[in-house]
């Protein structure tokens, strides 16, 4: 049997698999470990991000987050608006109490962190969302790519991104450094090239005005992209809807599935209908210090199983049937959870099936309210 030789190009003269190949297959092995860890990282930040803890401060982000988008593109693509507000809200939104999510989470763990996890979120915590220009797609690899604040070019490894982002396109993502690797770090926009320019000069005005009008001194770049990272990302996605890309896969991103957002015109009239409705049980109402409404949150309840058996009973094999006596106490199944704002129901639910039931059960009681219900229906069928 003969053996596949490759002379090192150190010079060694010894067979390469022998010698510095040794160096590139350890490398592999240990960016796989890198990997590894990113991927478990960001299913335990997904799962973090949905404690009940933080619900009230989810509410808000998400109202704020989709205040700044089109609220016909909030309609026509839930599941990739709502990935990319879970990432902000967990890499961006600051808490009440100041801090970010994932500055929550590593301050309340730090004692537990491995060695990896301490070091990816420490290189995590201070990433944000940049406009990248594609320099180079490198096929079957990822991309070369830089921002366009910034000259230098970075790495992407990532095999999708090559496939479907051409070269001189204009992507809005969040680049993540995982071991000596690169990756974004969710699915993004990409816009074509000639609109690098008009967006540059846009955000440098923005810039300018925003720090001004906070009386401050301007910040870099870094600073200011993460504290307007939902306002950018309105005006991006109002250019390049159409043109979103896929990336690394957030976690849990199951969850996004199981989220849907509903557009209202009348938050009054729904918090009224809750709150007189055997059909929701409300949870609380949030106001600020001047009175004004901010969210409220309610459970969204289902069928009792004693209906549900008594109108089988009535039915009978034949249609007519003699219904039990189950006395006066019926529990109904909580189905879902719903946040209303003044402009948005968000409702989530355990799995999609619920979900639809949830929104079924929405658009049938509020469908003069609900912006574009009857496209939701079509949509639900």
């Amino acid at each position: 049997m003969l053996e596949n030789i490759r002379p090192c190009p150190c010079g060694s003269g010894k067979n390469y698999e022998n010698c510095c190949g040794i160096w590139e297959a350890i490398y592999f092995q240990e960016q796989a470990r890198w990997r590894s860890a990113g991927q478990e990282l960001r299913r335990t930040l997904g799962r973090f991000a949905h404690r009940l803890h933080f619900s009230r401060d989810a509410a808000r982000a998400q109202d704020l987050y989709l205040g700044y988008i089109d609220k016909r593109l909030i309609d026509s693509d839930d599941d990739f608006i709502m990935e990319r507000c879970l990432e902000w809200f967990i890499f961006d939104y600051r808490l009440n109490s100041g801090r970010t999510i994932i500055e929550t989470y590593r301050d309340e763990y730090h004692q537990v962190l491995s060695g990896p996890e301490a070091t990816l979120l420490q290189s995590w915590t201070d990433s944000y969302n940049s406009l990248y220009e594609v320099i180079e797609v490198l096929p079957e690899e990822g991309l070369i790519i830089k921002d366009i604040f910034d000259p230098v070019g970075i790495k992407i490894s990532d095999v999708n991104a090559s496939l479907n982002i051409e070269q001189g396109s204009i992507l809005l993502m969040r680049v993540l450094q995982v071991g000596k690797e690169y990756e974004f770090s969710t699915s993004g926009l990409a816009l074509p090239r000639r609109l690098r320019d008009p967006l540059r000069q846009k955000l440098q005005g923005d810039r300018l005005q925003f720090y001004r009008e906070q009386r401050t001194r301007v910040k870099g770049w870094d600073d200011y992209l993460k504290e307007r990272a939902h306002v950018i990302n309105g005006w991006v996605m109002d250019r390049g809807m159409s043109n979103h890309v896929s990336g690394i896969d957030m976690p849990e991103k199951d969850m996004l599935k199981r989220i849907a957002i509903l557009t209202i015109v009348n938050w009054e009239q729904v918090l009224g209908f809750i709150k007189n409705s055997a059909q929701f049980k409300l949870i609380g109402e949030t106001y600020d210090a001047a009175g004004v409404f901010r969210e409220a949150a309610a459970a969204i309840l289902g069928e009792s199983c004693c209906s549900r058996a008594r109108r089988e009973a009535e039915a009978g094999p034949g249609g007519a049937g003699r219904a039990p006596d189950y006395g006066r106490a019926t529990l109904r199944p909580v189905i879902g959870r719903l946040i209303l704002s003044t402009r948005f129901i968000i409702v989530n639910a355990a799995t999609v099936e619920l979900l639809a039931d949830c929104k079924d059960l929405l658009l049938r009681l509020f469908n003069k309210i609900i912006l574009n219900a009857a496209e939701h229906v079509h949509k639900n069928n």
